[in-house]
Formats: structure tokens, C-alpha cells, sequence
């Protein structure tokens, strides 16, 4: 079934479900707004065996929702809670294709550190980490997720053909667009003067664009 609630101020909600003794995957879906993307989060429920609570979390100054890519590794958190005690559990960390990315097993304190590779992370783009245990005889399975952006810094060059033109002399300027992985073909590059916008021109497959501007007398 599905039931509607409304978060409080604080962006917290809660509610009671009647459910017989079992094995339920319960979802909470955002549907999102006009500046707000939806999400949508699973959690699974084993009433015959002890409840457990997942979480990740980033370690350092790194932050959990935006991964770069340009770094070669990533360490993560995750931690384990349960009446029954949170050590023990055997945790697999997958991306949003189900593909896994690093496995352990939680220490006495319910929690281990996680090694994350930014080459197995996939490529810049909105995704998702998925952590799941499967639990044990006395803890139930549980699986929880973070929306997270995969990410890489961009350089922009601008270089023009002469030092010095007259007002209404065309101006030829030339850059290139790259990560570190690479050029970025495709992309829109805006040319401003003065704070102006003067046109917009796409980079080609080597991520470079070149374009004859004409500079009014105001501009030069």
C-alpha cells in the first residue's frame, strides 16, 4: 500500500505500520518540486529477527554528496546499529547499477572503513551508494542508500589572435575545454566582454572552439 505524510519543520517524519511478524522492503519516495529533485529510498524490514540501522558517512574533509573523481581514492564510513549490537556484519557498498565497490566486515564498535577506487565509481554523473548486509541468525538483513554526484574539475582556456585591435575589428579567440580525463567535445562555451554575452559556441571533439568576435567601442 502507500501512505502519504507531510516532514515536519525539521525535515523529519514519522509513522506506525501494522505489520504481521515477516520480511518487508518499505520505501520513502519525494516526489520533488520545482527546485528539488525527487528521491526515492528503500529499507528493508525483518520483524522475526533484530532491526538493524545502516549509515555511511565521509571521512575527512571530504564530502559524502560530492565525490571527486580527480582523487584516487575515497574512504567511507559505514556504521551498524541494532539492539543486538552492531559488530559482526558482513557490508557490501555498491553503486546505483548494482555494481560492487568495496566489502568488510563491521569491527566491535559497529563500523568499518570502506576503500572506494574513483576509476570503479563511473563516470561524472548524479548517482548513488547502496550499503546491504545480509545479516545474521540474530539480525535482521538491512540496506540503506546516499544520492551523491560524481564529479570532475574542469580548465578553460582563452587565447586571441592579436595583443591589441580597433573598435570593429574582428578579434579571433581560440580555447579548449578538458578534465583530467580528457577533453570534453560537445559542450557549450559562453563568450562574454565587458560582462556581455556575446554568443555561445559549442566545443568540438577535442574540446576546442575558435570564433571571429567584433568588439564594440565600449568593449575594447
Amino acid at each position: 500500500g502507500r501512505t502519504v505524510e507531510r516532514t515536519n519543520e525539521a525535515g523529519n517524519m514519522q509513522m506506525e505500520l501494522a505489520l504481521p511478524p515477516g520480511s518487508y522492503h518499505v520505501e520513502a519516495a519525494y516526489d520533488g518540486e520545482e527546485s528539488y529533485d525527487r528521491v526515492r529510498v528503500g529499507q528493508l524490514i525483518d520483524l522475526e529477527r533484530a532491526h538493524v540501522r545502516l549509515s555511511i558517512s565521509a571521512q575527512g574533509q571530504e564530502r559524502l554528496d560530492r565525490m571527486d573523481l580527480d582523487r584516487e581514492e575515497h574512504t567511507l564510513r559505514v556504521s551498524a546499529e541494532s539492539p543486538e549490537g552492531g559488530g559482526g556484519l558482513s557490508v557490501e557498498l555498491t553503486n546505483e547499477l548494482h555494481e560492487p565497490l568495496a566489502a568488510g566486515v563491521t569491527g566491535a564498535d559497529g563500523s568499518v572503513l570502506l576503500t572506494l577506487r574513483s576509476r570503479a565509481l563511473g563516470p561524472p554523473a548524479a548517482g548513488r551508494l547502496v550499503v546491504h548486509t545480509p545479516g545474521d541468525e540474530r539480525r535482521a538483513r538491512a540496506q540503506t542508500e546516499v544520492l551523491v554526484v560524481r564529479f570532475r574539475s574542469t580548465t578553460l582556456t582563452l587565447e586571441s589572435s592579436v595583443g591589441r585591435i580597433e573598435a570593429g575589428d574582428p578579434l579571433r579567440v581560440e580555447g579548449q575545454l578538458r578534465t583530467s580525463a580528457g577533453p570534453l567535445g560537445r559542450k557549450a562555451i559562453g563568450l562574454f566582454a565587458g560582462g556581455a554575452h556575446l554568443e555561445t559556441v559549442l566545443t568540438d571533439a577535442e574540446g576546442r572552439f575558435s570564433r571571429a568576435i567584433v568588439l564594440a567601442q565600449n568593449e575594447g
